[in-house]
């Protein structure tokens, strides 16, 4: 599996599908958790009715700083964050939903692919049949950043640096 992982507090999460074949009865994605603390591995499973997809998911903090992933549909995107119970269990909960469909006459094309994710600037990266478009979470801005389609994966690079006084 080609995607990065994310670090939330003291544990780095990943989705992955390979392993399922070997803890679960079907090939589903789930997250993979590793608790650099503990040294220990936790099994999460997704929704029940999202249908996964390689260029459709992707793990991410959620916007409250918890464990969350995004899923694209064609035009339309969900956002999911784990919330705990009253009991201190957990579960996923639909946190935003997003649709794309007044940018479409722009990105052209059926759908979109989920092709990375910039944790920093809280944004995805899609590619369309016109380009490869950086979508701004927070306020819904884009750009396009490559007129190249069909990239599958794409790490973004973000750095950080103190300003001069």
């Amino acid at each position: 599996m080609d995607q990065s992982s994310t670090l939330i507090g003291n544990s780095l999460y990943w989705l992955h599908t390979y392993a399922a074949i070997v803890l679960h009865d079907h090939g589903e994605y789930f997250v993979l958790e590793f608790d650099l603390n503990s040294q220990s591995l936790a099994v999460t499973e997704l929704p029940a009715h999202i249908e996964p997809g390689y260029h459709t998911l992707r793990i991410m903090p959620a916007e409250d700083g918890g464990l969350g992933f995004i899923h694209l549909s064609r035009f339309n995107a969900q956002l999911w964050k784990r919330k705990p119970d009253y009991d201190g269990s957990a579960a996923w909960v639909l946190d935003r939903a997003i649709d794309f469909g007044e940018l479409r006459s722009t990105w052209k094309g059926d759908s979109l692919t989920l092709v990375g994710f910039a944790e920093e600037s809280n944004a995805i990266l899609v590619s369309t049949a016109s380009g490869v478009f950086v979508v701004y979470l927070q306020s819904m801005e884009f750009k396009k950043v490559s007129n190249t389609v069909f990239f599958f994966s794409h790490y973004p690079y973000e750095c950080c640096y103190a300003a001069v006084m």
